[in-house]
């Protein structure tokens, strides 16, 4: 079918042939021809194979079929079979006649025009249509659909990962140009803890501090200190803000004699050069040798 042209054209109606009860019909008729008497006669039928001839008034002609044998045999048959006879006649005369109209029928329905001007319209305006609707699907898949992609999704993601190889190139660059620093002061940092490590050798253990902590306690009584309490003289842990030593301290409240007491104290303290007197408290009564003596005392050990 060809766009806006209409229908191929269909070929020519075949040749009209007759029908085959039509056919054995005349052939019996042929063969039992009447003698003398006059026999009525079905139209002119064609032979088979033989093509209708139109005529000068586009009407259907057929040849006329070859008379019968002139042999008398129509006095022969009875009336029965001369009716019988002329009954067959009859309907093959009414099939000729039914084929014949049909074959005029397909002759006039095929000599039409089969141009028509709303039918040409109509199909090409529907193929304008399908080539509009298919021009506006490709232009759709092929520019807006991924300008769309690109304007949400792909350009935004670009921006971000650019923005991200930025910020790594910036700490990169960052990071090579505080390497010096680094290196420098990690070595600095080594050096502390070399150096820290060599002044926490100095320190004693901490069994060994509270022991001397103890032995102080022991001076004074011999000296003739008095605890004023029972929890007078614990020795506890406490925090020196360095790591690996912790403070052992020792909180006294006693009664002594100020010279026994200061001689004692000063002994320790010089024994002990890493000591911490965190506070001491004394309390005297004019003429009266003995005092009230508040001491706190810290001493830095391993842990």
């Amino acid at each position: 079918m060809v766009f806006g042209l209409g229908k191929k054209k269909d070929d020519a109606p075949a040749q009209a042939q007759m029908s085959p009860e039509a056919m054995a019909m005349l052939n019996q008729l042929a063969q039992s021809g009447g003698g003398g008497a006059a026999q009525p006669m079905a139209p002119s039928m064609p032979a088979p194979g033989t093509a209708p001839v139109a005529g000068a008034g586009q009407m259907t002609q057929f040849p006329t079929m070859a008379a019968a044998s002139a042999a008398p045999a129509g006095a022969e048959l009875s009336a029965k079979e001369q009716r019988k006879q002329a009954r067959e006649e009859k309907k093959a005369a009414a099939i000729a006649k039914r084929e014949e109209k049909e074959i005029e029928r397909r002759r006039k329905k095929n000599s039409k025009s089969r141009f028509s001007r709303a039918k040409y319209l109509r199909e090409a305006e529907g193929n304008a249509l399908s080539g509009v609707v298919l021009s506006s699907t490709l232009l759709v898949l092929t520019f807006i659909i991924p300008i769309f992609l690109n304007a949400f999704f792909l350009i935004p993601a670009t921006k971000e990962n650019l923005t991200v190889i930025q910020e790594v190139n910036n700490f990169r660059s960052m990071i090579e140009q505080s390497r010096p620093v680094l290196q420098a002061a990690v070595a600095r940092k080594k050096e502390r803890d070399d150096a820290l490590t060599q002044k926490l050798a100095g320190f004693a253990d901490g069994d060994i501090a509270a022991g001397a902590l103890r032995r102080l306690i022991s001076d004074l009584e011999s000296r003739g200190a008095v605890m004023k309490s029972a929890d007078s003289g614990a020795v506890v842990n406490s925090d020196v803000g360095i790591q690996q030593l912790t403070g052992k301290t020792i909180t006294l409240e006693l009664k002594a004699d100020f010279l026994n007491y200061l001689l004692v104290r000063n002994r320790f303290v010089r024994s002990q050069p890493r000591i911490n007197v965190a506070q001491e408290d004394i309390i005297a009564v004019p003429g009266d040798p003995i005092v009230d003596v508040t001491l706190v005392l810290s001493i830095p050990a391993k842990s």
